[in-house]
């Protein structure tokens, strides 16, 4: 009896501890998070979703551009592999991060991205949806690049694997949004157009990266040691120079008395 009412409890406490346990709970980071680590996770997290969608929008949308403007399967593959190709634009933009620093380059690219792709919406004619898509996709691979870049740079050793994961669903919810617009390029022949023009509600989170996103601690003491051994070079150079024009005026005004003497 009284080894069945301890069971009894144990089951019963089992049960609270699992019914309290929340859903999330794997979620958790493995280490504990600094209230800036946090705070970037969920900025860098939302701004995976303008990235993803824009990455997402044209080969959901495709098909029904091709319909209203009377372009054939392989029209649209050379299209779409022209779009694909535009991720060549992604490189050079990716090198600037390093000298303007990855808060600069996410917020350009935060803005861009929808206002760019957006522009599909107002195309005359397939290839010029081709083109902006050639613009706007690359300009949301390459924020996606910038985001990934500061998550590594900001998150411990511990937590990096963990802060991407959750990047990684971040752009899910992104991508899933572009797929849920599509319902909207069903209610008419140009109605497709209004799936390009949703992706301006991501400005919003352009806006909250802007006053929000700060530089990565790297960059920051990075761009400080530069600076100091900017200025320590100069410093070198004209004490240089300096000596150099001393050496010279006092050469200079030794020659005087040197000839006078010779002339005595």
């Amino acid at each position: 009896m009284c080894m069945g009412t301890q069971y009894a409890r144990a089951v019963a406490t089992a049960s609270a501890g699992t019914q309290k346990s929340p859903i999330w709970r794997g979620l958790r980071a493995p280490e504990p998070l600094t209230t800036r680590q946090r705070q970037v996770v969920v900025l860098l997290a939302i701004a995976c979703f303008p990235s993803s969608f824009v990455n997402t929008v044209f080969t959901q949308t495709v098909a029904y551009a091709a319909s209203e403007f009377g372009v054939g399967e392989q029209g649209q593959g050379f299209g779409a592999a022209v779009v694909r190709w535009g991720v060549i634009i992604a490189l050079p933009l990716a090198s600037l991060a390093d000298r303007v620093g990855r808060r600069t380059m996410i917020l350009v690219t935060a803005w861009l991205a929808p206002l760019v792709t957006s522009l599909g919406a107002f195309a005359p004619s397939f290839p010029i949806l081709v083109a902006t898509q050639t613009i706007g996709r690359p300009l949301g691979i390459a924020l996606n690049i910038f985001v990934l870049v500061f998550a590594v740079e900001e998150m411990g050793s511990n937590s990096r694997a963990w802060a991407l994961s959750i990047l990684a669903m971040a752009s899910g919810i992104g991508a899933g949004s572009a797929v849920a617009a599509i319902p909207l390029a069903g209610l008419s022949e140009s109605s497709w157009r209004f799936v390009y023009l949703v992706g301006l509600g991501w400005l919003v989170v352009a806006a909250v990266l802007t006053r929000r996103l700060p530089e990565t601690e790297r960059f920051d003491a990075l761009s400080h040691h530069t600076s100091n051994a900017a200025t320590a070079h100069t410093s070198t150079v004209t004490d240089l120079r300096c000596r150099s024009s001393l050496r010279s005026f006092s050469t200079c005004s030794l020659q005087p008395h040197r000839s006078s003497r010779s002339a005595t």
